[in-house]
C-alpha cells in the first residue's frame, strides 16, 4: 500500500514538471542578465546576511559575477534529479527517464561549445574562497547512474568531462594533496562519490583506487573544519573569509604496530635491513634512505594477524628526478609511488593498505622499497611504520 502511494506521489510530481507548474514558479523568481538570458540566482536573504558587512558585500559581488557569466546553479543542482532516475527505477516511468536524458542533452550541448581549457578553468574549485560559481556538486555520480541505465556513449563522454585531473590524478597515484590545496568538502566529497560510482559502472580500477586512497588519507591525516576559518558560526563572521567545510591536515592517532627509524643502526638491525645500491643522508632534520641503479631496501616488520594493516611512510615534497618505485609486501607489489615535487617545501605522509591476504595469520612481513627499472626508490624519511586503523573505518576500506 505504501509503495503504491509513493508511486502515485511520484507521478503527480512528474506531471507537475511536465505541465510547467514548477517551471512557472521558478520563472516568477527568475531574472535576466545583461545578455537577456534567464537565470535563477540565489538570494542573499536566504542565507540571512546583514547588509553592509564585508561578507554581505563579498557575496553580493559574487552574485553579480554569476549573472554576468550566465552561470546558474544547474550543474550544482543536477544531483537532485536523482528523483527522476528513482522514478524510472522504482516506478518504471519512461517519462522520468526521458526528462533526465533531455536535461543531459542540454548540458552536453553547452559543454560541447567550450574548449577543454575553459572547462578546466570553471571546474577548478581551489581555493574555496572563489569557487561558489565553480561548484558542480554530484553531477558526475548522477551521470554514471544514467549511463548504467541507458548505456549511451554520450552520457559517459559528458561524465568524463567532470573528472577533474587536478583531483583524481593525485588520488589515483596515492599522492596526498588534500590538506594543502584548500579543498572544499562540499565539492570534493561529491567528486569522490563519482569516482566510486564510475568504478561500479565501468569496472575501471583506477577510480576504485582513487576513492580508497581518499578514504585512507582522510582517516590517517585529515579532518573537516566546519563554519568559517575561525570556526565561528556563519552569521557571526564579519571580517574573515568564508571557508566552510574545508579539508585540512590534522594528524589522527592510529595504533602503531611497529616502526623502524631510518638510518638508526639498532632499529634497522632489529628489523633485518637488507639492501642493494642503497644510500642514506639527512635533510631538514630528518634522516632518509633511498636506492638507485635498480636498487632496493627492505625491513621485516610486525603486523596484526587479524586486522587490516597499513604501511605509512614520510617523503620530502620537493623530491623529483626519476623517483619511481614499488612498495612490496613479501614480494607482492601493493603500490607504485612517484615522487615528482608532490608537495614542495614540506614533508608529507602516505599510507598504503596491505591486502588482507598478505597479512592475515602472519606476525610479520617484509616491507620492500624496490626501484623501477632505471629509476630510484625513495627517499623515505624519518621512519617506516605499520599501523592499524579504527575498526569501522578499516571495514570501509576493504
Amino acid at each position: 500500500m505504501k509503495n503504491e502511494e509513493s508511486k502515485n506521489r511520484a507521478m503527480i510530481v512528474l506531471q507537475e514538471m511536465q505541465t510547467g507548474t514548477v517551471s512557472s514558479i521558478q520563472s516568477a523568481n527568475a531574472v535576466q542578465n545583461e545578455y537577456g538570458k534567464v537565470v535563477f540566482p540565489f538570494t542573499l536573504e536566504k542565507v540571512r546576511l546583514t547588509p553592509g558587512t564585508r561578507l554581505y558585500d563579498m557575496m553580493n559581488a559574487k552574485r553579480n559575477y554569476l549573472l554576468s557569466l550566465n552561470n546558474d546553479s544547474i550543474l550544482y543542482s543536477f544531483r537532485q534529479t536523482s528523483g527522476l532516475m528513482d522514478s524510472y527505477r522504482y516506478c518504471c516511468s519512461t517519462t522520468a527517464l526521458d526528462m533526465e536524458k533531455k536535461l543531459v542533452s542540454y548540458i552536453k550541448g553547452r559543454m560541447d561549445k567550450l574548449t577543454r581549457a575553459r572547462i578546466n578553468a570553471f571546474l577548478e574549485t581551489r581555493p574555496f574562497f572563489w569557487n561558489f560559481y565553480h561548484e558542480h556538486g554530484g553531477i558526475g555520480e548522477a551521470l554514471f547512474d544514467l549511463y548504467q541505465a541507458t548505456g549511451e556513449a554520450d552520457t559517459l563522454t559528458l561524465a568524463d568531462i567532470f573528472d577533474c585531473p587536478y583531483f583524481t590524478g593525485p588520488l589515483a597515484d596515492n599522492v596526498d594533496e588534500l590538506g594543502y590545496q584548500e579543498y572544499h568538502a562540499n565539492s570534493h566529497l561529491s567528486m569522490v562519490l563519482a569516482l566510486a560510482r564510475r568504478f561500479e559502472v565501468t569496472n575501471d580500477t583506477r577510480y576504485k583506487n582513487a576513492a580508497v586512497n581518499f578514504l585512507a588519507m582522510m582517516t590517517d591525516s585529515h579532518t573537516f573544519p566546519t563554519g568559517a576559518v575561525t570556526f565561528k558560526p556563519l552569521n557571526r563572521v564579519i571580517d574573515e573569509n568564508y571557508n566552510e567545510y574545508t579539508i585540512i591536515t590534522d594528524p589522527i592517532a592510529n595504533i602503531i604496530m611497529d616502526y623502524v627509524s631510518i638510518t638508526d643502526q639498532n632499529s634497522e638491525t632489529m628489523h633485518n635491513l637488507q639492501s642493494s645500491h642503497s644510500g642514506t643522508g639527512s635533510y631538514n632534520d630528518k634522516n632518509w634512505r633511498d636506492a638507485s641503479n635498480d636498487g632496493w631496501f627492505s625491513y621485516r616488520m610486525m603486523v596484526d594477524p587479524g586486522k587490516p594493516n597499513y604501511v605509512r611512510c614520510t617523503y620530502w615534497g620537493g623530491d623529483a628526478a626519476d623517483r619511481v618505485f614499488y612498495i612490496q609486501i613479501d614480494g607482492n607489489i601493493i603500490a607504485t609511488q612517484v615522487l615528482e615535487k608532490n608537495n614542495p617545501n614540506q614533508f608529507f605522509r602516505l599510507i598504503y593498505p596491505i591486502p588482507a591476504a598478505l597479512s592475515n595469520g602472519k606476525s610479520s612481513v617484509i616491507v620492500r622499497f624496490q626501484a623501477k627499472s632505471g629509476k630510484n626508490a625513495g627517499g623515505v624519511y624519518d621512519r617506516v611504520e605499520i599501523v592499524t586503523l579504527n575498526t569501522d573505518v578499516a571495514l570501509c576500506l576493504q
